[in-house]
């Protein structure tokens, strides 16, 4: 329960009377868990068991910011560099419903249903298919694959309708239905209307001086929480795509600005109310067209369907409307990365962070990818370039060497900052209480003004 600041570590001091009184435990993550249960973090619909109690949560929020006092200045800081971007992970969606993949009671049924099939079509390797139930699904995809690469290699090699080329075919079935699974249990059960900490994340984010840069968003997720929350906030997003009828992507778009021009304002005022979208890993809206050249990439708009309670799902009717550009969790993500449209992708994430007075804000991210490591820890070698990481994880449970040597590097290193465990690391409280409004200069001021006489006009 501690944080990292200019080479100094810092200790968080929680109240434990007010924590004894609810609870038996004194930990940052029973204070998360009271904030929870009593309705004390904002939602966008409190269930009988978490109903807000007004004095309850007052007590246990007034205690949280007062000492986060000194996080939020920090914050501030770092959140008006000229060049701010938000690396975002899976911790980001989790609480709309998104699941770990590292989490084994989630994985259980994915691998089973792929082991029953692997002894259909191989039955004499029973016992090493039931080993996939010790193993991650980055592990039993690469396995899937080494398999199938086995048997298209006896394929190539024989004639044609023999039993090994029928094996080729149905473990390629196997793998696409393995993947189709996959996002289905954890990427399509988002809830779209459970958004509240991502409006929350967006309307500080945006909250800057129209003299500097647009955000920057890097996310690893497929989903579409960001693009969904900033439509309804009226934010703009610049994911790279272009077009009405065929929106094809073209990493130039991203060199795209734009500017507001009022008759009461003597120069155009950058539209600050936008962002700047990267989505490394690709998206689930994202499909592929031979006649969108060169990249041969297209976004189509999903279906959102309301569901029980308010909630809001994306429903696919078909496999035909499965996406082509995702990255999924395997061993080969490394070399994906090198080909279109990721590369684009990628590159830009490595230039941006080469700016100067540049800073990375790190959030629901374990790093576990390589490849995303390694621009982070080139982007280190600029002497201009600040880190900023939220790391759910206790530092002693993190298994990430990457991760484990930021932490060795900003006990000398001025420009990492380090905010580790479930209180400090958790996406609802960093959007919630951590992350402050910041500041803006008197034209993001005039300009809101104006905005407010013309709404007005118009009533």
């Amino acid at each position: 329960m501690f944080y990292i600041y200019k080479t100094e570590q810092k200790v968080l001091q929680l109240d434990k009377d007010i924590l004894q009184k609810y609870g038996n435990e004194t930990s940052e993550s029973t204070l998360f868990q009271l904030l929870k249960n009593n309705g004390c973090l904002p939602s966008s619909s409190k269930t009988v068991e978490h109903k807000h109690d007004e004095g309850t949560c007052n007590e246990l929020t007034d205690m949280l910011k007062r000492t986060t006092s000194e996080i939020r200045s920090i914050l501030a800081r770092y959140l008006q560099s000229q060049n701010i971007s938000f690396l975002l992970g899976n911790g980001c969606s989790m609480y709309a419903g998104s699941k770990s993949i590292n989490n084994s009671a989630d994985k259980e049924g994915l691998i089973d249903s792929a082991i029953d099939e692997l002894k259909q079509i191989l039955p004499d390797n029973a016992g090493a298919w039931e080993t996939f139930k010790d193993k991650k699904i980055e592990e039993v995809l690469n396995s899937l694959e080494d398999t199938r690469k086995y048997y298209e290699i006896i394929k190539s090699s024989k004639e044609k309708d023999t039993s090994d080329n029928n094996t080729a075919k149905r473990l390629e079935d196997l793998i696409l239905t393995f993947k189709a699974k996959f996002l289905e249990q954890y990427v399509f059960n988002i809830d779209y209307n459970s958004n509240e900490f991502h409006k929350l994340f967006l309307k500080k984010v945006i909250a800057r001086d129209t003299n500097k840069s647009k955000v920057n968003i890097f996310t690893l997720n497929y989903d579409l929480l960001i693009e969904k929350t900033a439509e309804e906030l009226g934010i703009f997003v610049n994911n790279g795509f272009m077009g009405f009828t065929v929106r094809k992507f073209d990493p130039m778009v991203y060199n795209i600005d734009y500017h507001v021009k009022v008759p009461e304002s003597n120069r155009p005022i950058p539209l600050n109310k936008s962002i700047n979208l990267f989505k490394l890993h690709g998206s689930i809206s994202w499909f592929e067209s031979e006649e969108a050249l060169p990249y041969k990439v297209i976004e189509k708009q999903p279906r959102f369907e309301k569901g029980n309670n308010g909630t809001m799902f994306i429903k696919l009717e078909n496999d035909e409307e499965r996406p082509d550009y995702v990255i999924y969790p395997t061993y080969s993500k490394v070399r994906q990365s090198f080909d279109t449209p990721y590369s684009e992708l990628f590159r830009q994430f490595a230039n941006i962070l080469n700016l100067r007075n540049s800073t990375l804000f790190v959030i629901g991210y374990s790093f576990s990818d390589e490849h995303v490591n390694n621009i982070i820890g080139n982007a280190l070698s600029n002497p201009n370039f600040n880190l900023v990481v939220f790391s759910y994880d206790d530092i002693s449970t993190n298994n990430s060497k990457f991760f484990n040597n930021l932490v060795e590097r900003s006990k000398t290193d001025s420009r990492i900052t380090l905010f580790a465990g479930p209180l400090l690391g958790s996406f609802e409280i960093i959007s919630s209480y951590l992350l402050p409004y910041v500041e803006v200069d008197e034209d993001e001021r005039e300009l809101d003004e104006l905005a407010k006489v013309r709404d007005d006009n118009e009533c």
